[in-house]
């Protein structure tokens, strides 16, 4: 009798080890996926790609509510930086009539979201509005989120600045403390765009140039900053010299 129920209990120990494993063993496949594909957005700067497989990559989970909003919260970035503006407002409409059902952490998203789209669509008045709402929400986030998003509601702010042409010297120190940690490509080419628009509108044509021919040789010509430093450097380089 005890043989048996040793017997027992080893084939269900490894049994048990067996499934711990295969779960641990598909958890790193998932994860491997899902940093490849994340790698062809932040890395690679493709963003219809991006949503081409990571919408393939998602029809295999079962996602919760909160992963469903995290997933369209960041489609409205990628929409933008495609030049989408008709997409993102989709999504954004969307979840500004739900707003009751999202979490503060998902409604500061959204309102960035709304402030990131009037910015695309280069409505300052707009932009101005939300920011504030931004500003307030901010203001009631818990501490621990607050930190983890300081720098992205800094750059934020600077880009109001640039748009308003104000405080250009802080916008631009924000921007160039963003390049220290070039971890993502895709934030490297967006720190440069915004200063270029800074050094232009300080009249600074040469740092301009160097700044957003930067972008432009990336070819990254999906993104729909590349058009605009192309746009501005066309400009630039066609203004009269005195």
């Amino acid at each position: 009798m005890i043989i048996i129920d040793y017997v027992n209990f080893s084939l269900y120990l490894i049994i048990s080890l067996s499934g711990i494993f295969l779960i641990f063993y598909m958890r790193v496949i998932e994860l491997a996926k899902i940093n490849r594909v994340k790698n062809i957005y932040f890395q690679k700067c493709y963003p219809q790609k991006f949503l081409t497989e990571h919408d393939e990559l998602m029809n295999g989970f079962i996602l919760s509510q909160k992963q469903i909003h995290k997933n369209q919260l960041f489609k409205i970035t990628v929409y933008l930086n495609l030049g989408n503006v008709n997409q993102a407002k989709q999504i954004l409409d969307a979840l500004t009539v739900k707003t009751a059902q999202l979490s503060i952490a998902e409604l500061y998203w959204l309102l960035i979201g709304w402030f990131n789209y009037f910015e695309e669509i280069d409505d300052l008045e707009k932009m101005e509005i939300f920011f504030e709402k931004i500003k307030m929400l901010n203001n009631e986030l818990p501490q621990t989120f607050k930190q983890k998003t300081l720098n992205n509601y800094l750059k934020i702010q600077a880009r109001y600045f640039i748009k308003s042409g104000i405080y250009l010297d802080n916008a631009e120190t924000v921007f160039i403390d963003s390049l220290k940690n070039r971890k993502y490509f895709i934030n490297v080419i967006d720190a440069l765009y915004y200063l270029g628009i800074v050094a232009f509108k300080q009249n600074k044509k040469e740092l301009a140039l160097e700044r957003l021919n930067f972008v432009v040789q990336s070819q990254l010509k999906e993104l729909s900053i590349y058009h605009k430093s192309l746009d501005l450097v066309e400009l630039i380089s066609n203004e009269p010299t005195i």
